[in-house]
């Protein structure tokens, strides 16, 4: 049956009012019709499967974006994961759902009253007809570590989830570049702005695989190379950039920095990675 423009353009501008609002008014927002997906209806629910995995967009004006930059989230990742991805061919971002086991779990956006749905997950039941088949069974779904798999009777198609996998793991090689030593440079950018480049550098610094360079986990000798080479830096802005004063303190902020690699190598690495989730052991 058609739909009536008017009636679709009336269910947008609520629903597009709804997300502006945050106030719950038992309106859906329908998935796109481009991909198979089960509609979204604000604090509603929905059933799937284990193993199965749905696309659900937002199809109002600006729907894709709401989407990209909210996270969202599952209340038990263990029965549903949550994801976003981007559909190229609907040029518009999605919101993912992946039936993991038999449970229940909500999936929305934190702390939201309105956008978040309840989902169950549960096998079909049982026909008349099912009940009296002697199964045989094929797997229509491989069981992994992340989900449960599905097995479906070949006569009379009724399915029936096999349990989560342990981690599979598998040789892997892995490669990548390290390097014999490292050094931080800095340019005053004050002197460059007068036609002169003035460089501070640090010592040389042993670089290996893994080596932190920001964040709480920083290398030690990296950070302490680092702060007498901005020292050497603060030093010469107050003896070169203090005509009136205040030039010292404001030089102190113009300077581009960066870090320079030496001598590299390709290293090969063997790890056990599983080939479902990619966890190495």
């Amino acid at each position: 049956m058609k739909k009536n423009p008017k009636t679709k353009l009336i269910a947008l501008v609520l629903t597009l009012a709804l997300m502006i609002t945050g106030i719950s008014i038992g309106d859906t927002v329908t998935a796109n019709a481009a991909v198979k997906a089960t509609e979204f209806a604000n604090n509603g629910s929905i059933t799937m499967k284990p193993g199965d995995v749905t696309k659900v967009f937002i199809a109002i004006k600006d729907g894709s974006e709401f989407v990209e930059k909210h996270k969202w989230i599952s209340s038990d990742t263990s029965v549903l994961t949550v994801g976003k991805d981007y559909d190229y061919d609907a040029e518009s971002w999605f919101i993912e759902l992946t039936a993991v086991k038999l449970g229940t779990a909500e999936f929305g956006i934190p702390n939201s009253p309105t956008m978040r749905m309840t989902v169950t997950v549960k096998a079909a039941k049982m026909t008349a007809k099912q009940k009296k088949c002697k199964h045989t069974y094929k797997v229509t779904k491989k069981a992994t570590c992340q989900r449960e798999g599905i097995k479906t009777c070949r006569k009379c198609k009724y399915q029936k989830t096999i349990a989560k996998t342990a981690h599979k793991y598998k040789k892997t090689y892995v490669e990548s570049i390290n390097y014999e030593y490292l050094r931080t440079w800095l340019l005053c950018r004050t002197c460059e702005s007068s036609g002169t480049d003035t460089w501070f550098w640090t010592e040389n610094v042993p670089y290996y695989d893994g080596m932190q360079l920001t964040g709480d986990r920083v290398d030690p000798i990296y950070h302490q190379k680092h702060e007498e080479m901005f020292e050497r830096f603060e030093q010469h802005c107050r003896e070169a950039h203090s005509d009136d004063g205040a030039m010292g303190n404001n030089a102190m902020g113009c300077w581009t920095a960066g870090d320079k690699f030496y001598n590299p190598t390709k290293v090969t690495k063997t790890v056990m990675k599983c080939q479902y989730c990619h966890k190495e052991k």
